[in-house]
C-alpha cells in the first residue's frame, strides 16, 4: 500500500499529459478538461448569482474609475477566442474590509470598495485590474478547476483501491494524497498562475499608458496593510515580497511598452 498515493498520482499525470492545451499568451500547455463554452457559461451564471446576493456599491466615484480603467485597458488585452470586448463587465462590492478582485472567464470583473484603501489612483487601480485580466487571457480558472477535478477524481480512485485496508491505513493514504496534491500539484500551479498574470497584467497596464512602476509601490503599501503572513509554500499567492522581486525582473519587458506607447 505504500506505493499507492504515488501510483495514483502517476496514473493520473498520465491522463493529464493528454488533456492538455496549448496558451498562446503564456507560451505553455495547460490542463483542460472543462470545453471553453461550458466554462462561460458556468461563469456567468455565477456573477449572475454574486449581483443577485451580494451587495453592490453605488459610489460614483469608484464606479467611475473602475469603467474608466476597464475601458483603457481592454482593447490592449487579447481575449480567448469566443469572447469580444463586449464582454467584459463589472460590479463594485460594498465590503470595506476586502482589498481584492476577481476576474471569471466569461471576462466578469468584480472589484471590493477595500480596495480603494490601497489603490488611490487609477494607475494603482489598472495594476489589480489588469492582472485579473490576464487571468482570463490565460484561461487560468479552467485550469484551476480542471486541476481540482483532476485531484478528486485520485482520491476517489485511491479510495477504492485501498476498500480491503483496515480504516487507520485508508484515512493515513488520503492524507497523505491529499497533502501531496495541494503541496506538490495545486499550491505551487496557482502561484504560477499568480506570476503569469503579474506579466501580463504590467504589459497589459503599459500598453494602456499607465506606468508599469506603479505596480512596485502598490504592491509595498499592500505588504503593509496585511495583519498577519502565510508561509508562501502553503498559500496560493507568492508571499508579497516574492512578488515585488518578481515584478522587478519583469520592469525592463513592460518598460519597453510602456515607451512606445
Amino acid at each position: 500500500m505504500k506505493n499507492q498515493v504515488l501510483l495514483v498520482l502517476l496514473v493520473f499525470a498520465v491522463f493529464a499529459s493528454f488533456s492538455c492545451t496549448s496558451i498562446s499568451s503564456t507560451g505553455r500547455s495547460a490542463l483542460q478538461l472543462i470545453p471553453d463554452e461550458t466554462l462561460v457559461n458556468m461563469s456567468n451564471k455565477e456573477f449572475e448569482r454574486l449581483k443577485s446576493h451580494s451587495k453592490l456599491s453605488n459610489d460614483e466615484k469608484y464606479l467611475a474609475q473602475v469603467e474608466r480603467v476597464i475601458e483603457r485597458l481592454s482593447p490592449f488585452v487579447p481575449l480567448p477566442s469566443g469572447l469580444t470586448q463586449e464582454d467584459w463587465e463589472y460590479i463594485l462590492i460594498e465590503d470595506d474590509d476586502l482589498i481584492n478582485a476577481f476576474a471569471l472567464p466569461g471576462g466578469k470583473i468584480g472589484v471590493y470598495t477595500g480596495l480603494f484603501k490601497i489603490a488611490k489612483t487609477d494607475s494603482d487601480l489598472a495594476v489589480v485590474i489588469a492582472h485579473e485580466m490576464a487571468h482570463v487571457v490565460a484561461k487560468h480558472g479552467g485550469e484551476r478547476m480542471s486541476q481540482q477535478l483532476l485531484a478528486l477524481g485520485g482520491s476517489i480512485v485511491l479510495s477504492q483501491t485501498t476498500k480491503g485496508d483496515t480504516k487507520e491505513e485508508r484515512e493515513r493514504l488520503m492524507k497523505i494524497y491529499g497533502l501531496g496534491s495541494s503541496l506538490g500539484f495545486l499550491l505551487p500551479y496557482s502561484r504560477l498562475h499568480e506570476n503569469e498574470a503579474d506579466r501580463l497584467g504590467l504589459i497589459y497596464m503599459a500598453q494602456a499608458g499607465y506606468d508599469p512602476r506603479v505596480a512596485i509601490a502598490f504592491w509595498e503599501r499592500m505588504e503593509k496593510e496585511k495583519s498577519f503572513h502565510i508561509p508562501e509554500f502553503i498559500s496560493t499567492h507568492p508571499s508579497s515580497k516574492t512578488r515585488i522581486m518578481e515584478l522587478n525582473s519583469l520592469m525592463d519587458e513592460a518598460m519597453v511598452y510602456y515607451y512606445g506607447y
